[in-house]
Order: C-alpha cells, then structure tokens, then sequence
C-alpha cells in the first residue's frame, strides 16, 4: 500500500457559502464596529484579554511544551520514516527553496520589528525573578535567551503540528487540506461538511485573519515610523503603507506558491542573510562572536525556568507574560492554520523526520500572501486553486483588521494587537489538541508502521529460534507459518482488518467509494476496453492469475 494523494481522488471544489457568509459577515461587522467605535473595542477586547490570561493562559504553556516533547517522540520513532506522500515519492522543492518558505512563511515581518526591540527591552527590563540584574553583561545573554523561546522551537512545534497533520492526511490519505480534514474525519469519520468541520474551519479563518492583520499593523507601524524620521510626515501614513501592502499582497496571493511565495522567500532569504552579514561585518563582530556562543548556552540552561513560569508568581509576572509570553504564544497559535497548511504544500515528499527536524531548525508580503491564499482554500472546501475574487476579499478583511488596530492608536495599538490575537486564537487551542490525537492514531496504521512491527517481530522471532535450534551458524529464511505458531509475525494482527484498510479507498466527488484497479492505476469507469486476442496471445498480454484486473484495494500493508 504506497498511499492516496488527495491529487487521485475525485474531489468537488466549491466555495463553501456557509463559511464564505457567515464568517464574512462576522469580520464585516467587526472592521464596521472598530471604524465607528475604536475605543470601545479596545476596551472589551482588554478586558476579555484579561479573562483569558488569568484563566486560559497555562493551555498555551501546555501546549508550547507538549507539542515539541510529541513531535521529537515522533521524528525518532518507527513513525519517523513514514513519507508525507505515496511510497518513494521525492519532495517538490530543493532543501534551500523549502527553508526559504519556511522561513518566510513562519516569521514575517514581525521579526523586523521585534527582533531588535524585545532583547532591548529584557535587556532593560528582564523577566521578573530572573537571576541576573538590568543593563548588566549577564542580562545580555539573559535577553537574547529570552527572545529564542519566543520565536525558537516552541513556536515552530506548533506550527509544525498543524503542516504534518494536513500533510499527512492529504498526501499518504486522500483527504482534502482542510483543519476538518485533520480533525473530523480523521478522528470520528464525519464529512467536512458537517457543522463541526465548518466550525473548526471557520475558527482557523478568524485566528488566522486577527493575526496575520497584527503582523500587518506592525509592519505598517514599523515602516510609517521610519518615513516619519526620515521625512518628517506624519505616523497617517500607515494608513497609506497598508493600501500598497494590500495591493502588493493581492498580487501576490493570486498568483499562487510555486510562483509568487517561492519567488518572495527566496528573495526574504537572500536579504535577510545578507542584513545579517551586514550587522556581523559593520557591527561589534568580535563582541557578536563571543556572545552567541553564551546566548545559546543560556537559552538551553535557562529553558526550564522561561517555561515554568506562570501566572500565579504575582502581578509583575502577569504583566510581563500578558505582554509577552502569553502574547506570542497565542500569536503563533493564530498563524498555525495558514503556517501550517503552506508548510505541508511545500514539505510534500519529505518524511516525518526530515519534517519534523527541518521546520524545527529554521516579511509581510510573502507571510499575508500565505494566508490569504489558505484562508481561500479553507471557505473553498480545501480546493488548491482556489477562486482569486475570494482570495482577495479575504485579503481586504485582514487590512480592515489592521486598519481597526492602527485607529487604537498609539501605545494603544500595540496593546490592542495583542489583545485580539490572544482572544481570537483562544478556541483554536483545542483544535490543535484534536489534531495531534488525530495525528497518532492515524500514524499507528500506516503501512509504513506496520511494516516496520512486522519487520522487529519477524527478525527477533527468526534469530531466537535460530539460536535455539542451531547454535550460531544459521540463515534466516521467508516461510508460511500457522497463526498461533511461535514464529508467526502476525499471528495476532489482521492486515486486512477494517480499522486498517478503511481509509484506502479511492472517492467520486461525493465522497461515495469508487472501484479502481490499483495495478494500473485506473479508475474502472475510465478504463478502456481490451481488445480481444487470440490464443496464442493470450499469455502475454492477459495477467496469469486472472486477478490483474479486479477492483479491490490491496489486502494487507
């Protein structure tokens, strides 16, 4: 059993008006409310900011740390070798396009702007209870270590949950990338036009909407501020900077990944290391090289400590995760939807190891682009190529929910950013859970797995029995064996049970199971007819057995 691409199955896409309708409508009604009454959402969305801080906050902790502890488990496991995609099937880009993308698509522009103000800021104002004093060398190191846990593997552990899940199912299962996909049908068996799947579908639109508009408004506030130093004008051209982002994110979005996100990582890549070597060689390079090495040492040492820390540990401590911890990790949950779902379209081929490992490792335009065409495809029942009218107004509700932020102005729009994003991307939370139970038990009857059981069972059967019987010259030798020999490899395990070859099966664009002959690769009804030939001809063009041309899936793994 190599797989099933959801690229083989017979699949209906369609805007999904219920999704389309009703969570435009919500996003509408939000940017109309935020242009007519700013401070008032500044308000409630403070106040619910607090509420979920103070009662929800430990779900984001436990996630940021259980999701890294599950994805190693599973890059090292029998499970690490399982391809996202059919059996022997190469991966889609070269290793250097891959980290590109990934790059761009999981960090943005935001970390233009927090990457030199948050070690600053610890750098002045470290995490409450940390072992080190203000403006000092250790405070330095302290810093740095402290901005690593925001954007290091704990924020790309969710991400990553998200890509493998979708990848998984939609490459080696025949599902369409949708959060449904990976939840609903996958744990339960429902449709993804179920109202459930059209719930968690519609709740990874909103996160994804609220937090790829902060990174806009970020990034607008970023870019008005520096041509207000440079040419005095005034912090209104935000306004102006996110109609050109918009317009640029429009053009890119509909020209889809292979094009406009490949060509824009690429570039992000080259850019950012060339600023990189810009600051090494221009900056304090020695100083640079001595305290990388002590940085990292620091974020290892210190990990322990930056995770457990909690919001019962007082006010200051509350303070500084709502700000900052809290924050990031509720950000990253906003992004995992569209992160996610770009990272399993460009990590096709690749094995849970190599995924797993890579995405662990590793500005606006090409990150807006990403989600504005994965927020198409999920109101476009999961559809690769989705309808470009769509992908643009998804487009322009994320720029009314930047523009809604810039209008808390001030101070006030970085606080509003934040609030919204740890609201919206509250509830997604739990789907993120579903997901990684789903994941595991899907993984528990790969063929690949399967194999693998039977391989560790028949060889440390073969060698017992080889030492017991024969001392130590002995060759080890394929043969059939009664079920309760033993001997037997899977004598207990039924390949062809249910539970295991359920999901390998071939759909029309109804879902319903279709006949398909998996030696030639051929739906039946599209099959052409044989020609009838003679005698002689017979056993050389017509299969031995007679089995050749039945419709059934393969028995066993």
């Amino acid at each position: 059993m190599p797989g099933v691409s959801v690229e083989d199955q017979k699949i209906r896409y369609g805007v999904d008006r219920w999704i389309l309708v009703v969570v435009g409508a919500l996003i509408v009604g939000f940017v109309v409310w935020g242009i007519a009454a700013p401070a008032q959402v500044f308000a409630v969305s403070g106040a619910a900011l607090t509420w979920v801080m103070q009662n929800l906050a430990w779900m984001f902790s436990v996630l940021a740390i259980g999701l890294v502890l599950l994805l190693v488990v599973l890059a090292f496991s029998r499970y690490g070798r399982i391809p996202l995609g059919l059996d022997g099937e190469k991966p889609e880009y070269s290793t250097a396009s891959w980290a590109a993308m990934l790059f761009a698509a999981g960090i943005g522009i935001g970390i233009i702007s927090f990457g030199p103000f948050e070690p600053l800021t610890y750098y002045l104002s470290p995490r409450p209870g940390a072992p080190y004093e203000p403006g000092t060398a250790e405070a330095m190191k302290g810093a740095m270590a402290q901005s690593a846990l925001h954007w290091g593997v704990n924020a790309w552990a969710i991400y990553a949950i998200v890509g493998l899940s979708v990848a998984y199912v939609s490459y080696r299962r025949g599902k369409v990338p949708l959060m449904s996909g990976a939840v609903v049908v996958s744990l339960w068996g429902g449709s993804t036009a179920s109202p459930a799947a059209r719930i968690i579908d519609g709740l990874a639109i909103i996160a994804t909407l609220f937090g790829t508009a902060a990174t806009l408004g970020i990034g607008a506030l970023q870019i008005a501020r520096g041509v207000e130093v440079v040419s005095g004008t005034g912090n209104s051209i935000a306004l102006i900077i996110i109609m050109v982002l918009t317009i640029g994110t429009i053009i890119s979005a509909v020209s889809g990944v292979a094009r406009g996100i490949r060509w824009l990582s690429n570039i992000n890549m080259v850019l950012s290391i060339a600023l990189a070597v810009f600051f090494f060689v221009v900056g304090p390079t020695v100083f640079l090289i001595n305290i990388i090495p002590g940085a990292i040492l620091e974020y290892v040492s210190t990990m322990p400590a930056m995770l457990s820390a909690n919001m019962s540990k007082g006010e200051s401590m509350q303070a500084f995760l709502s700000a900052w911890t809290g924050f990031y990790w509720a950000w990253w949950v906003s992004w995992a939807p569209f992160v996610g779902v770009v990272v399993a379209k460009i990590s096709r081929g690749r094995t849970i190891r190599q995924f797993v490992l890579g995405v662990l490792a590793i500005f606006f335009i090409t990150t807006a682009d990403s989600a504005s065409i994965v927020n198409s495809q999920l109101s476009q029942k999961g559809n690769p190529e989705p309808n470009r009218l769509v992908t643009a107004f998804w487009v322009l509700c994320m720029a009314g929910i930047a523009v809604v932020i810039l209008l808390f102005g001030g101070k006030n729009a970085l606080q509003g950013l934040q609030n919204l994003v740890a609201v919206t991307a509250t509830p997604f939370e739990i789907i993120l859970v579903l997901m990684a139970v789903a994941l595991v038990k899907l993984l528990r009857t790969d063929p690949i797995a399967i194999r693998d059981r039977f391989q560790a069972v028949a060889v440390e059967n073969a060698v017992k029995h080889g030492v017991r019987e024969y001392g130590d010259s002995f060759a080890l030798a394929v043969e059939p064996t009664d079920p309760g020999d033993a001997r037997a490899t899977g004598g207990e395990f039924d390949s062809t049970a249910e539970e295991v070859t359920e999901w390998y099966v071939r759909t029309d664009e109804d879902g319903n199971p279709v006949e398909f002959d998996y030696e030639t690769g051929e739906y039946l009804e599209d099959a052409e007819p044989v020609d009838t030939v003679s005698a002689g001809d017979a056993p050389e063009a017509l299969p031995a057995d007679g089995d050749q041309g039945r419709s059934s899936a393969p028995s066993g793994a």
